[in-house]
């Protein structure tokens, strides 16, 4: 009679592993494959993006982005690049993540002034290298903003840009 009772156990518990894993499995895919987001290019009003075909500078271009477009990603980095599905022949590619935010950017084209208690960074791209010093008061042209904004000066975070 133990062994029946051992052997029910078993696969009750077998059972309930199982169900474990395929809700994890169901909660990373929906119907289509992969789980999705979006994510927006950000970059200079009068400028683009170019979308790779491989994640790298070298590789052929599969087609351009500008300010505002928005991708489906499925969260693959690479080289610094981010996987993207564009609507471009091979129907996906790789964008800089130098370029890339997760909200949707707000055309502004507005000035503004920094609003820090210390320097802040003006970058070359998203979390990019420095480009310049800016300080409290500092008067800048802002065309974009979401966590990031492009301006004239740079890309700098949202958080150190005052209202109008």
């Amino acid at each position: 009679m133990q062994r029946a009772g051992r052997h029910v156990l078993a696969g009750l518990i077998a059972i309930l592993l199982l169900t474990v894993l395929t809700c994890t499995v169901r909660a990373e895919t929906d119907d289509y494959g992969p789980m999705t987001e979006d994510v927006w290019v950000l970059c200079q009003p009068d400028s683009f993006v170019w979308i790779r075909e491989r994640p790298s500078g070298r590789s052929q271009e599969a087609g351009y982005a500008e300010c505002g477009d928005v991708f489906e990603t499925d969260g693959k980095k690479k080289n610094g690049f981010l996987h993207v599905y564009a609507s471009v022949e091979a129907g996906e590619g790789w964008i800089s993540l130098g370029y890339i935010v997760w909200e949707k950017p707000v055309r502004m084209f507005e000035t503004r002034h920094i609003d820090s208690k210390g320097r802040v960074n003006a970058r070359r791209t998203v979390n990019g290298k420095r480009r310049c010093w800016l300080k409290d008061g500092d008067e800048i042209k802002v065309y974009w903003m979401a966590e990031w904004a492009v301006t004239n000066k740079g890309f700098v975070k949202a958080e150190y840009i005052g209202t109008e």
